[in-house]
């Protein structure tokens, strides 16, 4: 058995103790969607350019998102409005950084401090790199907690509601 076979000892990708945590990752690249959604709302009311709302299919949600803030701007809101509208946004970008994560890497239970035995405790993300202190071929960095993943689908509803009513409210 090769190194990283070895080192890949010890975490589960397919046991029904890990049903609790696919269906709370699940939920969070579901809900996530809505934020998706509404990047194109928004960029459909914000922008006169006919060709970049017909484009934005074509964009990943980050090039979306600086355009709608770019349009916030651009567009004349009450500071206070505008303010809120780039407050929301930005807590936006921060929880699609956490689900790129989910979405984008190999995701792995384990245990942290017990033996494996049971439901893991936490989901972690593999990392290949070696430093010259340690040359372990495989080893993984903890990404969440269950509970901080749940707490995350309630984050990722509760902005898609600010997004919402702020676009019901000033765009549509």
């Amino acid at each position: 058995m090769n190194k990283l076979a070895r080192g890949f000892r010890g975490y589960e990708t397919d046991d029904d103790s890990t049903n609790e945590w696919v269906v709370v990752i699940g939920k969070i690249l579901l809900n996530f969607g809505a934020v998706e959604m509404q990047s194109y709302f928004w960029l459909e009311a914000l922008s006169d350019d006919d060709l970049e709302v017909v484009n934005a299919s074509k964009m990943q949600f980050s090039m979306r998102l600086h355009r709608v803030r770019k349009l916030i701007k651009k567009k004349m809101f009450a500071p206070e409005v505008q303010d809120e509208m780039l407050k929301v946004w930005e807590c936006s970008e921060v929880l699609s950084q956490l689900r790129n994560k989910v979405a984008h890497n190999p995701l792995f239970f384990s245990y942290s401090n017990r033996e494996p035995e049971g439901a893991p405790d936490f989901v972690g993300i593999p990392t290949f790199r070696k430093s010259k202190k340690d040359q372990t071929p495989f080893k993984t960095v903890p990404l969440s907690s269950l509970e901080h993943l749940k707490s995350v689908i309630d984050a990722v509803h509760e902005n898609v509601i600010n997004l919402t009513e702020l676009y019901d409210n000033h765009l549509d």
